[in-house]
């Protein structure tokens, strides 16, 4: 028997971080990430428009774009005016995300799929800052020639973002490698979208 345990992940990094690339830079005091929009903007006439040429090549190229913000009780960080729009819950032009390598470093070349990836990069950012990251273990429980069991690891790994356990799933299934288990642990709930014994269901768990 082999037993899943489904936990959360209290130590996530910051995507910003490992992923080296996009950065964002929120026009909120209250956020760690926060950064004068003046840097980056200022008024023409009532239209907002950028300091510098470079980052008007970059908002009309896809290396950069305006960020909308949503939050009531979690967060959603989108790009400008695709999150949840509430007139008391959404700040419409809240931030930047700015690719911060070379534009030949991005996969995507086009302007529609630097945007999917941009919009990926905000799922992930999104789980991280309301803490909706998810580790597990996978134990084999063995039986002792004095009758008591004990558990030998078999796999386990963290760092999984709520926004998209595939990945964490199909991982799991292989260390399971059709074995008879059972599931237990903090994060036991989560088990009802992994679908651990076949194809995985959609998850909407950053929502």
């Amino acid at each position: 028997m082999k037993i899943v345990e489904l936990m959360f992940d209290h130590d996530m990094e910051n995507p910003s971080e490992f992923d080296g690339a996009w950065k964002i830079y929120s026009f909120s005091r209250r956020h760690n990430s926060y950064a004068d929009p003046e840097t980056f903007f200022h008024r023409v006439d009532g239209e907002i428009v950028p300091n510098r040429v470079g980052l008007r090549r970059k908002l009309a190229t896809g290396t950069a774009f305006v960020l909308s913000y949503y939050e009531h009780g979690n967060c959603e960080w989108s790009l400008a005016n695709e999150g949840p729009q509430c007139r008391w819950d959404s700040t419409p032009f809240a931030g930047l995300l700015v690719w911060e390598r070379s534009p030949k470093d991005m996969g995507a070349k086009t302007y529609a799929d630097r945007a999917k990836d941009a919009r990926m990069f905000l799922e992930s950012y999104t789980a991280y800052c309301n803490g909706d990251g998810y580790g597990y273990s996978v134990t084999e429980e063995l039986g002792l020639e004095c009758g008591h069991k004990e558990r030998k690891i078999v796999d386990s790994c963290f760092g999984f973002y709520g926004n998209d356990l595939t990945y964490m799933a199909s991982e799991i299934r292989a260390a399971i490698a059709g074995d008879e288990f059972r599931v237990e642990g903090e994060a036991e709930g989560v088990s009802e979208y992994l679908n651990l014994k076949g194809k995985q269901k959609g998850i909407e768990c950053a929502k």
